[in-house]
């Protein structure tokens, strides 16, 4: 190719957006492609991942699973759509081991989120660069990298400015009708249906502002309700189950303080310029606000961007005043409960009272605050005046973070006695602040200070130079560096598949109870918690070592931790578990185990193995064995308890506890003695002789209504009886079908 030619090739649009995307990927994740590492936190290794390989493994079987018999003795799995069963991403994990293709998802999704912002945005301004500016915004948004340790955020996130764009064209283009009912489809299939709502929320509002006086009322009202109709009916697969799995949740039984979780706390908007003020997860710190609440990631556009809305808003102007004042309210309504009266709004509006995270209104947030600055950038100009005071303002700013970071690295000591003599004390007499801590607080502080500053200070310039694609390569390293420290990188050997512990005593008639996520500071969330907070901010054993090998978290995966139980080297090896971790907790099951006035909303209750009730409970329920991680202190003595030792690996022990009922029992509790066994996720197959003439089968497995059953080719009714299942039998020679349907 020729200079001439290959000019032209690099001012194609697709070409840079193509460019700027591989560049984006490249920065933010090059472990994955140089490392092979992956991500590792929260949802995605607890719940997601395994879930994914749940579902993979029994669809490479043939069967597509609407049932999960191996958490809380039988939970919906099809109408759990934070399991996400339909999306696209099930595929990759049918073809690639686990954290390939949790990988692969996510720079997918990337690719989803930087291209439909694209889309948004040119459609929006009609200019190809601040389309660019608008997409980076997006695909590198506080909002989008919180949203990669959730799968079902990630899915369904990006999805968002897509709505809207299909939305602005459904009076201009007949087809934009379907796409916009695809993409609802896509978004809600995703796995977090909260996100639809907030989509369509904010297309209909975009709408509005771009088409409002323009389209007669009658004809905007027919069509989006034609587009409603046709969202409603494609998506119905996936919210039909889903509606009825969520009305008999926990969901529906949460107390409002329970809905107000994740209400962002008025000081975190700090963040808006100092991304890491109150917490840093690499750098293992929370304080203030952050310590004991919620850490809101809030939102970013780098200082570049609020520079851009600063100097060019003009209040005569109603898309300025449209787009502040809805920015403005979703902010307001993010307060949640900081904010007064907002109970109140709960009890009037009673879906309020179900869903969580008021704060999670800030998606849209971040996406008009993204379209915003790419719509002032298009013509943004700094006159030279006020450009040589940004430049001054930016420079000091710049230089005193530096020498105030300099000063935190070398003399802090010094400095933080001083000022504690000064004030009597008061810092080293609080429950909080130490030498220790508050220099960890200080340093990235200023640092965060001087790395902004610096950035902003590089893309003021080459800007003002009309160097347009360098200031792009500043917002991109001021984002990056804004939302780059909240990953952690882990070897992909960490979501390598189980082998089965203690296979030997895995038995389909009894379940297992894991001490593991049964007693405080033994689970997943302490896990989490001990990463993010570390030493001296608590007594954290993440050192620097766990955080290269995460040979912990691969000893909690081993001892079969909830949900890693269900997710095995081979399918005939899930372990049926009474406990778990799900997004929709059935309320008939989390009632046997309440331990409290407040409902339960992913997983039960600790089950005291002392108290008598409880472990009634549990052998009522079928729960045979107990294991053990001694890596964690044990107080209790477990033979006083009435169990017995049967099994040790290292540190592991399996204990048996006596007088559990069989899973498969008649009416008078004695087992079913089984001639042939078989099960599916969907289905149970049973062959017994009932000599004694029993009268009903019990199974310790909970009830649902979606289950029916055949005996002997003649279907009966699958009653409920005490949470479980009971089906009458009342013949010598049982053959028992159980399938279960929505």
């Amino acid at each position: 190719m020729s200079k001439k030619q290959v000019e032209i090739f690099f001012k194609k649009n697709y070409v840079q957006l193509s460019l700027v995307f591989l560049l984006i990927i490249l920065l933010r994740f090059y472990p994955f492609i140089f490392q092979q590492k992956t991500l590792v936190f929260g949802d995605n290794y607890s719940l997601m991942v395994p879930g994914k390989v749940f579902t993979a493994q029994w669809l490479k079987q043939g069967i597509l699973p609407l049932w999960n018999p191996t958490i809380f003795a039988g939970i919906p799995w099809l109408a759990d759509v934070n399991q996400s069963v339909f999306y696209p991403s099930t595929l990759l994990f049918m073809v690639f081991y686990p954290a390939t293709a949790l990988n692969l998802t996510i720079i997918l999704q990337m690719l989803v989120a930087m291209l439909g912002m694209y889309l948004l945005a040119k459609k929006w301004t009609k200019n190809h660069y601040v389309a660019l500016v608008a997409g980076v915004l997006w695909t590198l948004s506080t909002q989008l990298a919180d949203g990669t340790n959730n799968l079902s955020i990630i899915q369904s996130l990006p999805w968002l400015p897509w709505v809207s764009y299909f939305g602005l064209q459904l009076f201009a283009k007949r087809w934009a009708k379907v796409w916009f009912a695809v993409v609802v489809w896509l978004q809600f299939a995703g796995g977090y249906p909260q996100h639809v709502l907030y989509a369509i929320l904010a297309a209909v509002g975009l709408e509005l502002m771009q088409d409002w006086g323009k389209i007669e009322k009658k004809k905007w009202l027919l069509t989006w309700f034609e587009t409603a109709v046709l969202t409603v009916g494609l998506s119905s697969v996936i919210w039909l189950p889903f509606i009825q799995a969520l009305l008999n949740s926990t969901r529906m039984q949460q107390s409002l303080h329970q809905a107000t979780a994740g209400s962002m706390h008025p000081l975190m908007l700090i963040k808006l310029l100092v991304p890491y003020f109150f917490d840093k997860p690499l750098a293992g710190y929370k304080w203030g606000p952050a310590w004991s609440g919620h850490p809101n990631m809030v939102f970013f556009v780098s200082w570049f961007g609020l520079l851009v809305l600063g100097l060019s808003f003009n209040k005569r102007q109603q898309r300025d005043k449209l787009f502040l004042g809805l920015i403005l309210g979703s902010l307001i309504f993010s307060l949640g409960g900081f904010l007064p009266g907002f109970f109140l709004i709960q009890k009037i509006i009673p879906l309020m009272q179900v869903g969580r995270y008021p704060s999670m209104i800030l998606i849209v947030t971040n996406m008009l605050v993204s379209l915003w600055v790419a719509e002032k950038l298009k013509d943004f100009k700094i006159k030279q005046k006020i450009f040589k005071k940004i430049n001054l303002g930016l420079l000091l700013i710049f230089l005193l973070a530096s020498f105030a970071w300099l000063v935190s690295r070398c003399c802090f000591a010094e400095i933080w006695q001083l000022g504690d003599s000064l004030i009597a004390h008061k810092l080293s007499m609080s429950a909080f602040h130490t030498l220790a801590r508050d220099q960890i607080i200080a340093e990235n502080i200023f640092l965060n200070l001087l790395v902004s500053a610096g950035l902003c200070l590089f893309t003021v310039n080459v800007w003002q130079k009309k160097k347009k694609y360098l200031a792009l390569l500043g917002i991109i390293l001021s984002m990056i560096y804004a939302t780059q420290e909240i990953f952690f990188f882990a070897p992909q050997q960490v979501y390598d598949l189980p082998e089965p512990i203690f296979a030997e005593y895995q038995n389909q008639q009894y379940r297992w109870l894991t001490r593991n996520a049964n007693v405080p500071y033994t689970n997943y969330d302490s896990y989490w918690e001990a990463l993010v907070v570390r030493k001296p901010f608590s007594d954290s054993f993440v050192n620097e070592q766990e955080l290269q090998d995460f040979a912990h978290l691969s000893r909690l995966q081993k001892s079969a931790t909830p949900n890693w139980n269900m997710a095995s080297a081979a399918v005939d090896q899930q372990l049926n578990l009474i406990h778990g971790y799900t997004c929709l907790l059935p309320q008939n099951f989390a009632q046997q185990w309440a331990n409290s006035a407040e409902a339960r909303i992913n997983f039960i209750g600790q089950i005291d193995l002392a108290d008598e009730q409880d472990l009634a409970l549990l052998r009522h329920w079928a729960v045979k064995y107990y294991l053990v991680d001694n890596w964690f202190e044990v107080k209790e003595n477990f033979a006083d308890l009435g169990m017995k030792l049967v099994a040790t690996d290292g540190d592991y022990q399996l204990y048996e506890i006596s007088d559990t009922l069989s899973r498969f029992r008649y009416e008078d509790g004695t087992a079913v003695e089984l001639l042939n066994f078989s099960e599916t996720p969907n289905e149970i197959n049973l062959e017994f002789n009932n000599e004694q003439g029993h009268e009903y089968l019990i199974m310790a497995d909970r009830y649902d209504p979606g289950w029916r059953a055949w005996v002997n080719g003649e279907e009966v009714e699958v009653e409920e009886w005490e949470g479980m299942r009971r089906v009458r039998i009342g013949e010598k020679n049982c053959k028992l079908r159980l399938f279960f349907n929505y």
